[in-house]
């Protein structure tokens, strides 16, 4: 079983909940990533940015110079570093996100990808399983229409 851990960037990019929307948007774009997360100085995730959230205050030049806090999703789902990837799959399907936190012991250590599991499976082959059957094993029972 393959866990988070293996296939996690550990090099993240995360932002301070007083970093204007201009820095972030110029931080982001110079690491090309599509968002990040939104990090305490005790290294504790408060929330997470992303480039949804600068289409709107890309039109309001004002806004750029709000910090990020105001901007920032505050609902976070996040991994452990010893979660199976099929774990980070299902989570993925169930939120509908982008990219997970890894937390090891309430602190940032990493950011798994949707495209990180995707590259896994390619390069390994490795099957991650219907993410239906392991949430509620009696879909698997179910009679397949004709």
């Amino acid at each position: 079983m393959t866990t988070v851990r293996e296939v996690m960037n550990t090099d993240v990019v995360g932002l301070r909940p007083d970093n204007t929307l201009d820095e972030a948007i110029r931080l982001l774009y110079e690491r090309d990533c599509g968002g990040a997360p939104v990090v305490s100085l005790k290294g504790e995730v408060m929330g997470m940015i992303s480039e949804l959230a600068f289409l709107d205050v890309l039109f309001d030049v004002s806004s750029r110079s709000a910090p990020v806090a105001k901007f920032m999703t505050r609902q976070v789902h996040v991994v452990g570093p010893d979660d199976s990837l099929q774990h980070a799959a299902h989570m993925f399907e169930l939120y509908g996100t982008r990219r997970l936190p890894v937390l090891e012991s309430g602190k940032l250590i990493g950011m798994v990808t949707r495209r990180d599991i995707i590259r896994h499976v390619l390069a390994t082959n490795e099957s991650l399983g219907n993410p239906l059957e392991s949430m509620f094993p009696s879909v698997a029972e179910l009679p397949v229409l004709p």
